[in-house]
């Protein structure tokens, strides 16, 4: 396990305690509903057989298992990731597919030294955490090849994410919610400032820099219960939920299936997302 110190401290930790393991639970669906996002990224980095990539903030493996596939048995894949709960369910979902180029890696992208270069770095929603972005996202510029690319994708204004800003909304008619985080705090709306990340990428050292709007309907569950309890059972108001009075999780639960029942469609639950996508090229 990666020791918990260094600039990243408090999220090694965050990510080996209760979340990382909240997020194994809801893997299938996690994979669900982020995966149009990753696909749509891959196919804008152009990522084909044969090539290296580094796939930066891992977590159970989904993102590393579709880049192993593209690059086939030419090219390599290294999954990346501080949780080892995640990892190890990331190794297990491997072992199904063993001619897959791909291996995984326990330790922070911002600190780690890289033996080889490679000709990409990816990653979907794993980059908004470091404390020091740019020393971070310069560390991963030392792992690319002269000309190498760095793709990743990550959330964008909050008022423009439904899926998220609806929970909020129901949860916050019963529980007081804590102020949203400094724009540069770790955090999932870290780079929710299209040109702050614009702007690390490039303080980081990275030439060709671009930061477009991604934006698509998510899958939160095949039901309006199932996408109810992904609600509240992930991400901030999750963790907020699991110290208020039973009976305030009772109802929360009950209005946040009223609230998802609009959005039920033919295939599930889906709510709207805005992203950021970007891209970048080592000098």
């Amino acid at each position: 396990m990666v020791e918990a110190s260094g600039p990243n401290a408090k999220e090694i930790a965050y990510w080996n305690g209760a979340n990382g393991r909240k997020w194994v639970r809801f893997q299938e669906s996690m994979d669900r509903m982020l995966q149009p996002l990753s696909r749509q990224a891959m196919e804008v980095a152009g990522i084909v057989e044969g090539q290296s990539v580094l796939d930066v903030g891992c977590g159970c493996g989904g993102t590393s298992l579709d880049l192993a596939r593209r690059v086939g048995p030419g090219g390599s894949v290294t999954g990346i990731d501080i949780s080892t709960e995640m990892l190890a369910r990331a190794v297990a979902r491997a072992a199904a597919e063993p001619d897959l180029p791909l291996r995984f890696l326990n330790a922070d992208a911002s600190v780690e030294t890289w033996a080889e270069p490679r000709d990409h770095a990816f990653s979907r929603m794993g980059v908004m955490f470091f404390r020091d972005p740019v020393a971070s996202f310069a560390n991963i510029r030392s792992a690319l090849k002269p000309g190498g690319r760095f793709t990743f994708v990550c959330w964008g204004n909050r008022a423009r994410n439904p899926w998220r800003s609806i929970p909020m909304a129901v949860a916050e008619r019963h529980i007081e919610l804590p102020a949203s985080a400094p724009p540069d705090e770790p955090g999932p709306f870290a780079f929710a400032d299209g040109n702050r990340a614009r702007q690390i990428l490039t303080d980081a050292g990275f030439a060709e820099v671009r930061v477009e709007v991604l934006e698509c309907d998510l899958l939160l569950g095949d039901t309006v219960e199932g996408a109810a309890e992904h609600a509240v059972q992930l991400g901030p108001l999750g963790n907020i939920l699991r110290e208020a009075p039973e009976d305030v999780q009772v109802r929360v639960a009950d209005e946040m299936r009223e609230a998802m029942t609009p959005y039920l469609r033919s295939d599930g639950v889906r709510l709207g997302a805005s992203c950021w996508l970007a891209t970048a090229a080592a000098p």
